[in-house]
Formats: structure tokens, C-alpha cells, sequence
């Protein structure tokens, strides 16, 4: 990877969001995050995502896990904490004034950064705009869909939002941005990445495997450039799909074995 969060040298580290549900060592993955937030304020952030959330939380495992790990009473003392902890995480994370990172997406891209900076915090579901919603839960339009254009319905529910590249390229320039960084998206066989919508939106997912899709995870280290002034260089590093790995020695095996075969036979001949 690129290194470990460092008080004095090492980089700054971005998580974002969808910290719990699902995994088999989400209380373990929380419980790291914190401790890091609480030892490098200022070099660890924390963004949240649409599982920091209670009623996904009640229905994909993490309360689960909070009984089953801690028991009952302390289970649901540690599950009504870490909800009010989720309620004070940032939406949104702006690196160098230029690229913004959200877990979901810009939803219609109507809204402002100045709007976001508006938020007062602890942010409660029940008080969550749709705008504010979207930044959560909408999800791009795939730049092969030709002809599609704005905003449109998104299957995950009425209030989000599927939004195409004319609505990242107007957003961008009306805030003064390159760049926005998203996660959310798990993509069967994928890379952990897509650079989308003329290169200004960028697709992250970093948990490799995830529900069976034998995705790969991907990382992404933002650096200002040495040779160019107020350009920031994005690199990428791929954490390779344990399950393709697997699959390709499987086929690596049996391909020397039919070659040891044939030497063989040929041998006998």
C-alpha cells in the first residue's frame, strides 16, 4: 500500500465510509478507525457512507454482530454509541481545494460546497434533505449508456438520484473542483476502480471480494505534482481478488499438467 497514517511524515488517510455491515470483523475494522481518528486527528478522516446509518445497521448485521460479539446489554449500549458517533462524521472531504471525495455520489448536483459547509453536526437520518441523502446513496450513470443525459430514477429507491456526465462537468466547474471521488458501487469481476464522466469522476472500492462479486480492491494516493504547479498526480494501486488468484493458479495447474502429459506420451511414441 502506500504506507501507514504517520503524525509527522507518513500521508493522510481518507476512509470512505461503509465501515460496518456485512464483514466478519466489522467491529474490529471500527474499532481500528477510531483509534487511529483519536491518535491523528488531523491525519486520519473519516467520511460517511450510507451504512452509517441505524436502520441499515439493524438490517445488515452490524447490530447482529454488536450482540453477538458483546452480548445483549453491552451490545446495544456499544451499537446506540456508535450511532451517535456516525452522526458526527464529515460527508465529505475536500483534498488540495480540488478533489472532493463522498461515499455515493452529487445526486442532481444542484448544491454547493458552501452548503456542505453549512451542515451543523450531530446530522440525524430524519433530518437528512434529499441532496444530503444523495451524497450517500446516488450512483453515476455509466458513461456507455449513450444519449442519457441530467438526472433520472435510481433503482435503490425514490429518493436517489443516477446522475450523467453533463451533471459532474457542471458541478465541478461551478465549485471550483477537478475532481470527485466516490465509492458505493461494488462491481462484479472489476478492477476496485473506473475513471468515468471525461475523467472527472472517480469510482473507488477498496473491499476486495466483496459478497462473492471476485472483484479486485483498489487505493488511491493523491500527490501534488513535482513538475507541474496546481496539478495533483492520482495514482492507483489495485489490491489483487483473492478468488481470481485462485482461479488463475487453478488454470496455471492444469495447463503445466496437460504439458506434462503430452511430453509424455511423446516420450513413449
Amino acid at each position: 500500500g502506500f504506507g501507514c497514517p504517520d503524525s509527522a511524515n507518513g500521508v493522510t488517510f481518507v476512509f470512505n465510509g461503509d465501515f460496518i455491515d456485512r464483514g466478519c470483523h466489522q467491529l474490529e475494522v471500527l474499532g481500528i478507525l477510531l483509534a487511529l481518528k483519536v491518535m491523528m486527528p488531523d491525519k486520519v478522516w473519516l467520511i460517511r457512507g450510507n451504512h452509517e446509518d441505524r436502520a441499515m445497521n439493524e438490517k445488515y448485521g452490524f447490530k447482529l454482530a454488536c450482540f453477538s460479539r458483546l452480548g445483549h446489554k453491552f451490545g446495544e449500549r456499544f451499537f446506540d454509541v456508535a450511532q451517535q458517533v456516525f452522526e458526527y462524521l464529515p460527508l465529505a472531504c475536500l483534498v488540495s481545494n480540488r478533489i472532493l471525495v463522498l461515499h455515493g455520489g452529487i445526486g442532481k448536483g444542484t448544491w454547493t460546497l458552501d452548503d456542505l459547509r453549512k451542515l451543523s453536526l450531530p446530522l440525524k437520518e430524519s433530518a437528512m434533505q434529499p441532496w444530503i441523502y444523495n451524497i450517500m446513496w446516488s450512483d453515476p450513470i455509466e458513461d456507455g449508456e449513450e444519449g442519457l443525459f441530467g438526472v433520472h430514477e435510481s433503482p435503490r429507491g425514490v429518493q436517489t438520484s443516477t446522475f450523467a456526465w453533463d451533471v459532474t462537468k457542471m458541478f465541478c466547474a461551478r465549485n471550483g473542483l477537478s475532481l470527485v471521488i466516490r465509492s458505493h458501487q461494488s462491481k462484479m469481476d472489476s478492477r476496485g476502480f473506473d475513471i468515468m464522466h471525461e475523467h472527472m469522476l472517480l469510482r473507488i472500492f477498496s473491499a476486495r471480494d466483496y459478497e462473492g462479486h471476485g472483484n479486485d480492491g483498489a487505493v488511491a494516493l493523491l500527490q501534488d505534482s513535482p513538475k507541474e504547479e496546481n496539478m495533483i498526480k492520482v495514482r492507483l494501486q489495485v489490491l489483487r481478488s483473492t478468488t481470481k488468484a485462485r482461479e488463475e493458479a487453478r488454470i496455471r495447474d492444469e495447463a503445466a499438467k496437460l504439458k506434462d502429459g503430452k511430453g509424455v506420451t511423446s516420450k513413449l511414441h
